[in-house]
């Protein structure tokens, strides 16, 4: 990683959760209750064991970001 300005942690985090499960699916276990609070999100678990892709999850969220970067620049000190 050379920009860490591209660095997309969630979506890091989501390709890391689907390999695990990938590599892993006799030892991989769900704390679903824990998972679904952090991810804010709670169809993004049942997503991902239906295999949808990691993109393609991310992106469902993109206007909900854009209106949450819109409100919260009205707040921000600084770039």
């Amino acid at each position: 990683m050379t920009d860490r300005a591209a660095l997309r942690p969630v979506t890091l985090a989501l390709h890391l959760i689907r390999t695990l499960r990938q590599m892993h699916p006799a030892q991989f276990e769900w704390r679903a209750e824990h998972f679904d609070r952090l991810i804010g999100e709670m169809g993004a678990r049942e997503k991902i064991e239906r295999g949808v892709p990691t993109q393609t999850i991310v992106d469902a969220w993109a206007s909900a970001q854009k209106e949450f970067d819109q409100q919260r620049a009205k707040y921000r000190l600084y770039d």
